[in-house]
């Protein structure tokens, strides 16, 4: 499914899809849990859902977790639970925050993350999020993993540490599998420059790309201010 919005509507769409599919996971399983991208777009979300009427008495009934992380410590600023953090989604609402250890060596850091992912419920030999939010990269990226790089190819690890070239840094990543797993994808895409990827992606549908992985599962929705 594909929402299209103007740019200045994006994050209140996304507002609301996302509190929508809160409150009916609430609802229909008394849990929610979010694996949470990272970036400036959906820091914009975070500001916003951290504010929002309607969850408020909920937190203590969601888990947030992190669909991947840079290599780095807690108080880095590259640091995506930093970044979730001072948008207001912490623990001070009562909610669950379960961050990727990047201060660790990235092997031991994926290690870990994957023993606290077998807390969740499961499906098919793998953890089962309610929702996985991603964003798209201009070269077509999802989480941390990129065109070519070893861990997209990953089947049997729930987590994923590897050094990208193209970024030159690790990265510990949630494993595709592990993505398609969700009962809900949220793409969240902003910016004209996306207009050729996203083309490409749901029109032309080059398999070549980690996007198109997930593009056309019966559980993703996209939200993008993007005229293609």
């Amino acid at each position: 499914m594909l929402i299209q919005t103007r740019p200045e509507q994006l994050i209140a769409t996304a507002e609301n899809w996302w509190v929508e599919c809160a409150l009916t996971a609430l609802d229909q399983r008394g849990r929610f849990d979010v694996a949470l991208s990272g970036g400036r777009t959906p820091r914009k979300l975070y500001e916003r859902l951290a504010r929002n009427r309607l969850l408020r008495g909920h937190w203590g009934q969601i888990g947030l977790w992190f669909g991947d992380e840079r290599a780095v410590p807690p108080e880095h600023a590259d640091s995506n639970y930093r970044m979730v953090g001072e948008a207001g989604l912490n623990p001070e609402l009562g909610l669950q925050l379960e961050r990727i250890s990047g201060e660790l060596e990235p092997q031991q850091a994926a290690a870990l993350y994957a023993e606290r992912l077998s807390r969740l419920p499961q499906r098919g030999g793998w953890p089962q999020f309610d929702l996985v939010m991603l964003g798209m990269g201009t070269d077509g990226h999802i989480a941390s993993l990129f065109p070519g790089s070893a861990n997209l190819a990953e089947r049997q690890k729930a987590v994923t540490a590897c050094y990208v070239e193209s970024q030159h840094s690790w990265r510990i990543s949630l494993s595709l599998p592990v993505i398609r797993n969700a009962r809900q994808i949220l793409m969240l895409v902003a910016g004209q420059d996306k207009a050729a990827m996203l083309d490409l992606v749901l029109n032309q549908k080059d398999p070549g790309y980690p996007a198109s992985q997930v593009a056309d599962l019966a559980q993703t929705s996209w939200i993008s201010d993007v005229s293609i």
